[in-house]
């Protein structure tokens, strides 16, 4: 279960930007966005290997805490707003699924490698 805001985060990350097709990055978009057509089809794809908590208790539970994401932003226009919206995220932890869902995020289980001495 998610607990209630305020939720704390740590994290190292790398942020990839590039450039994807603009009627690719169109047939990804639900109702209500559009493409933003100054952005020419910008991509943002990030991967983070995050610490967080919620209730101060990650301490008796690290595992619980600790997760890796990899997601994609693309960038599209809300009722006239340029906004960052993000088709994919994938998680390897369920508690960041949970928290996700609650946050409205389409995130998805996957996995990554983990280095032998973690």
């Amino acid at each position: 279960m998610a607990t209630l805001p305020p939720w704390h985060y740590s994290s190292d990350c790398i942020a990839i930007e590039y450039w994807a097709d603009p009627a690719a990055i169109a047939a990804l978009l639900p109702p209500g966005l559009a493409p933003d057509e100054k952005s020419a089809g910008r991509v943002f794809f990030w991967f983070l290997d995050w610490q967080f908590t919620g209730s101060n208790d990650e301490l008796t539970d690290p595992a619980r805490y600790q997760y890796r994401e990899a997601f994609a932003l693309v960038e599209a226009v809300f009722d006239g707003t340029p906004v960052n919206y993000c088709p994919y995220i994938f998680v390897d932890n369920d508690a960041a699924i949970a928290r996700g869902w609650a946050q409205g995020f389409p995130k998805k289980l996957g996995s990554a490698p983990r280095p032998a001495n973690a």
